[in-house]
């Protein structure tokens, strides 16, 4: 979300939101061999990503409380 904007008129503040996602990208260093994109979120269907077929375009999606690659997840991504 924007800090400022061009109003014209005075605009009730409003909180920012809080939401966030780790996303994870890797390829070697010629781009040549690409990994599936992998998207870590909070809750355990992503409404951003409901509608989308996961296997089509590539995703991964994992979620867990602090939206952050635990051990878990990263000896998941790593295998």
């Amino acid at each position: 979300m924007p800090n400022r904007s061009l109003a014209t008129e005075a605009v009730k503040r409003v909180k920012k939101a809080k939401d966030r996602i780790t996303i994870a990208l890797t390829a070697n260093a010629n781009g040549s061999k690409k990994l599936e994109l992998w998207v870590i979120g909070k809750s355990k269907n992503l409404q951003s990503l409901a509608r989308v077929n996961k296997q089509l375009f590539g995703i991964q999606y994992r979620y867990n409380n602090s939206k952050w690659i635990t051990s878990v997840i990263c000896e998941e991504y790593l295998r």
